[in-house]
């Protein structure tokens, strides 16, 4: 059996703990409007939140390039969170879910 790690946000009214720093929160939408067919993402649970992603999009007729420096930063800053939706064992080795 597998161990899912839910951990509930204290701060926000969600079942998850949101990215909060509207910096890094800009960063992950424009890395999801980057990916190729990627039209529309879904917005944090927390209204607070939404309103720094409008205002980085505001006024703007394309979305800005997300750029490799920033896929760098990324990959430090989240290399140690566990997803909660996983198919992997604790021990790394992949399984079905």
């Amino acid at each position: 059996m597998i161990d899912y790690p839910v951990v509930t946000s204290k701060v926000h009214h969600t079942w998850y703990e949101p990215e909060d720093d509207p910096v890094e929160l800009n960063r992950l939408v424009l890395w999801s409007l980057n990916q190729p067919g990627v039209t529309a993402v879904l917005p944090p649970g927390s209204l607070g939140l939404l309103d720094g992603i409008s205002d980085m999009l505001r006024g703007k007729n394309q979305v800005p390039k997300f750029e490799n420096k920033d896929m760098q930063h990324m990959m430090e800053r989240y290399n140690d969170i566990v997803p909660i939706f996983h198919n992997r064992s604790i021990s790394g080795t992949k399984v079905s879910t």
